[in-house]
């Protein structure tokens, strides 16, 4: 097993997990803050009135910022599933490693994915495919796999969360729509430089494809970071945009030896950070090195199905610690020295 990707999709999981029930919640607390409503012209004085109303705006704060900290426990998301389960202690086991997936020490046993799925639907697939299936497109096995699976993902969000009335969104719509109808005859790599052509609309004058020994990180810690402050995308939201452009650095990186691309969009624009903020996945697991130094190597001429997708998991963990060694660069003197003879 690639310990670090299976980490980040448990982190991922927990996320969802605690959003739908934290939705629910409020959904819960909203009609009985109507009833009391309707009951009572005082009802603004009610202590129980009051909590309730506090709880709510407490609750939609943690949706809009999910790492804020006392509000939405694990007791709390524990309580919420064995109600769910009719009290038959569905919860149990979710409570007892919640910690450790919140932190992503340790993956989600599969009996626990298929008992939390019955109460919390699409829980699952998110575990499998990530937030706009950043995962699934991660672990494709070729590159048309992973060119469609981006195309595809990026067309449906731009129809759907687009910035509406915008003339470049119509473009790119039309771009990659009419790429969709001709892929069949282009070929991959005209379908991926459509997508190129895309993402720069989306990022003008990014300057990810400029080429470069090292790159210089931007170490802005992750509860001092504000979104409005990192480059912004033009037709989606960031934290919509950004892992299906993590996706397209990736393939760049991994295919086509680009890993400037990856490190500039990772690292100098920390987009792994949104990751962190919007989706709680450690930004240190995509390119820490205990994936690498594990005993356990995939082999490369294996047919199973989990062996050729642990091999995947692997080769995308080695890109992303390939793009965070041209930031270890900068603080070397490989990087005063390729600087020197650059000049």
């Amino acid at each position: 097993m690639v310990k670090n990707l299976e980490r980040l999709k448990a982190q991922y999981w927990y996320f969802f997990v605690r959003k739908e029930l934290i939705l629910k919640e409020i959904v819960e607390i909203d009609k009985s803050l109507h009833a009391q409503g309707r009951m009572s012209v005082l009802s603004s004085r009610n202590a129980e009135f009051t909590k309730q109303s506090r709880r709510l705006e407490n609750l939609r704060k943690l949706i809009d910022d999910p790492l804020l900290n006392n509000i939405y426990s694990y007791s709390d998301m524990a309580a919420q599933l064995n109600r769910l389960s009719n009290n038959i202690g569905a919860g149990y086991q979710f409570d007892t490693y919640l910690g450790k997936f919140k932190v992503g020490e340790r993956p989600v046993p599969e009996t626990l994915l298929d008992r939390i799925e019955k109460l919390v639907s699409g829980s699952k697939n998110a575990n499998i495919t990530g937030p706009y299936s950043l995962f699934q497109i991660l672990e494709t096995r070729t590159l048309s796999e992973a060119v469609w699976s981006i195309h595809s993902e990026l067309l449906s969000v731009l129809q759907n969360k687009g910035v509406c009335d915008s003339p470049d969104l119509d473009r790119a719509v039309k771009m990659l729509d009419l790429q969709s109808n001709a892929s069949i005859f282009s070929g991959v790599l005209t379908m991926l430089e459509n997508l190129n052509k895309v993402i720069n609309i989306m990022y003008p004058c990014n300057g990810w494809d400029k080429c470069t020994a090292y790159v210089c990180p931007s170490n802005t810690p992750t509860d001092e970071l504000k979104l409005e402050n990192l480059r912004q995308p033009k037709l989606l939201p960031i934290e919509v945009a950004a892992p299906i452009v993590i996706s397209y650095a990736v393939v760049r990186a991994r295919y086509f030896g680009e890993e400037h691309y990856l490190a500039k969009l990772c690292f100098e624009d920390e987009y792994l950070k949104v990751l962190n903020v919007k989706y709680m996945m450690n930004e240190e697991l995509w390119y820490r090195g205990d994936d690498l130094s594990t005993s356990y190597m995939p082999d490369e001429n294996s047919s199973t199905a989990k062996e050729l997708e642990d091999l995947n998991a692997l080769q995308t963990i080695s890109t992303f610690q390939s793009a965070h060694y041209k930031t270890r660069l900068l603080s070397s003197g490989v990087a005063k020295a390729i600087k020197n003879y650059d000049s």
